[in-house]
């Protein structure tokens, strides 16, 4: 978990993630989705686990992805997450059995659950166990695909878990199919944005003329045409109800036994009790447990990691006075307050949960590191209020539309934001020790929110596919003297004449845009095409040859810039002009952009 947060932040160190996918699998308890999934990973079938989640890495048509796959048809102490779990999947597997086929309920509740979450998610019908099919379902599946039909899904698959028949065949196209959602819904959003733009320009134009305010139906623009799941907001989880975390002997199918204890201990230290010997960390990684009451009785330990299981609770970790370090991503917990009584733990890492709010942290006020990624998170509750100390957040891949709350961070220096659903930034005023900002994968069409003077040490800045479409926008970082890190691309600025050249003009501090390197040399030639020498090679001129005219013959001049990028797009800000920034006005004809940036 360290190694994924530092204080300096390199690009090696601070690189933007692989684009994220979410595979949601929904259908009847036993259907065998769980199956499914566990014969794609290559585990055992005799598992008796109800739930299956995880998160891999996958190369889809060749581009690396982080995907999530979410089995949501199990327990029910998930169902009041299904509706965001829903709302935030790039692909459906509607799961039935053709062992034991129930076309009927398979419809009436869930293909009505994904109708009412309103997601504009493509949902593939999946017939699983096809090596034991009954005989009430065809060979050639025409009831999955008369189902499909009914349900406008795109498509219905086949598959079987025990032999392991085509269930490649059936992630691949699911991946396949999230990916062309998620590609198809930036462009969604371009076209929104600029149908948006227009829309409120008129509602000005009329408000101007009647004498009504110009907001007169502005806030109904987002409402009217929903981005694919995005800018839509999410209805909340029902209340947590602790009882959802106690799991029945049936359930807690899998404890933790001192024999794994015993061969996860590592790190024999001193403990605080009278400075005797002990082991103080505990790993236990991918073990599919439900619980660990095991541990109770091992209170010097300072370090565990019990990821990748199947815990609902960390109840047991209360008897651990000492716990300084905690990694249990990729589980089954709901909350974050699942656990109390460690005041000095340092780092906590939850990511790839099931939580849906921030919760409540003042019980570990000396809290350093707190990871929240990929949870279903859509606000910043004042729960940090009391972390004083919190230096590095990471709360990416969750649902946030929103940044209040985040002021009560003082000594926060690393905030990772990206594949959120932030329209804008503002929030961040009293992070005054901020070093690194990831902004990546939202929906920003400007930097308003960023300002040097509150955010002066910041050294490392990714906003990578968002909406920026004006240079301006990238003006508006020339003040951050310390910035020396900046990943612009993929944006529509990016698109811009001379694009790279314009950001070393800009930004003489750059070190790395884009994750290559800038080189003095490379300086240097922006410069020169800018032509800095200008007045010097007008004088030279003018003392060997007097009476011949002086011809500015510079490669680069902001006016043939703005020229040309009027050529090729028609207008200033790039193929999309999404800037929204009243403020924010037009180079004007002729002036030249400072000579010291």
């Amino acid at each position: 978990f360290g190694s994924r947060f530092s204080n300096w932040l390199s690009m090696a160190e601070f690189r933007t993630p692989a684009r994220s996918l979410h595979v949601c699998l929904i259908g009847e308890p036993g259907t065998g989705q769980s199956s499914l999934l566990r014969a794609y990973r290559g585990h055992s079938l005799e598992d008796v686990r109800k739930q299956e989640s995880f998160v891999t890495v996958a190369e889809v048509d060749g581009e690396p992805f982080r995907v999530r796959f979410t089995d949501i048809g199990g327990q029910a102490m998930f169902d009041p997450l299904r509706k965001p779990i829903i709302a935030t999947a790039h692909v459906v597997l509607l799961c039935l059995s053709l062992a034991n086929p129930n076309v009927e309920s398979t419809e009436e509740k869930w293909a009505a659950l994904i109708r009412e979450v309103n997601t504009t998610a493509p949902v593939i019908v999946v017939g699983l166990r096809s090596d034991a099919r009954s005989v009430a379902i065809s060979d050639e599946g025409e009831e999955g695909m008369a189902l499909a039909d009914r349900i406008n899904a795109v498509g219905y698959l086949e598959c079987s878990a025990a032999t392991g028949s085509r269930v490649g065949e059936v992630i691949d196209k699911a991946l396949v199919t999230g990916k062309e959602h998620f590609l198809a819904g930036q462009q969604m959003r371009r076209s929104h944005f600029a149908a948006s733009r227009a829309k409120d320009q008129h509602l000005r134009d009329l408000g101007t003329r009647r004498g009504q305010p110009e907001t007169a139906d502005g806030e109904e623009a987002l409402e009217e045409t929903p981005l694919l799941g995005l800018l839509v907001p999410v209805d909340p989880p029902d209340a947590f109800d602790c009882g959802d975390e106690a799991i029945t002997l049936d359930d807690d199918v899998a404890a933790v036994s001192d024999d794994q204890i015993r061969s996860g201990l590592s790190v024999l230290g001193l403990t605080p009790q009278a400075g005797r010997h002990a082991y103080l960390r505990c790993t236990l990684i991918g073990l599919g447990l439900t619980s660990l009451d095991g541990l109770r009785s091992f209170g010097q330990l300072q370090y565990v990691n019990c990821s990748g299981n199947q815990l609902r609770s960390l109840e047991p970790l209360c008897a651990l006075p000492y716990l300084l370090e905690l990694n249990a991503s990729q589980n089954l917990l709901r909350r974050t307050q699942s656990f109390s009584g460690q005041r000095q733990l340092l780092n906590c890492d939850l990511s790839y949960n099931f939580i849906s709010t921030l919760g409540d942290w003042s019980n570990h006020r000396y809290l350093r590191k707190l990871c929240l990624r990929g949870n279903f998170i859509q606000s910043v509750s004042p729960g940090l209020r009391s972390c004083k100390f919190l230096q590095e957040l990471d709360l990416a891949e969750n649902h946030l539309m929103g940044l209040d709350n985040l002021g009560s961070c003082p000594e926060l220096t690393t905030l990772r934001l990206e594949s959120n659903q932030l329209s804008s930034i503002h929030g961040l005023d009293q992070l005054h020790n901020l070093q690194a900002l990831d902004l990546s994968s939202n929906l920003l069409v400007s930097l308003s929110g960023l300002d040097a003077e509150n955010h002066p040490r910041l050294r490392a800045l990714a906003v990578a596919s968002n909406y920026l479409s004006h240079i301006q926008h990238v003006e508006a970082l020339v003040p951050f003297r310390a910035l020396q890190d900046l990943w612009l691309a993929p944006n529509p600025v990016c698109a811009l004449p001379e694009f790279r050249a314009q950001i070393l003009r800009r930004l003489r501090q750059l070190r790395n845009l884009d994750a290559a390197a800038i080189s003095c040399e490379e300086k240097v030639k922006a410069d020169v095409v800018y032509g800095d020498d200008l007045d010097e090679r007008e004088a030279t001129w003018r003392a060997v040859l007097p009476r011949e005219p002086f011809e500015d013959r510079r490669m680069i001049t902001d006016q043939k810039l703005i020229d040309e990028e009027i050529q090729l797009f028609g207008q200033l800000g790039g193929p999309m002009n999404l800037d929204v920034d009243e403020h924010l006005e037009p180079i004007p004809a002729g002036v030249e952009f400072a000579a010291d940036g």
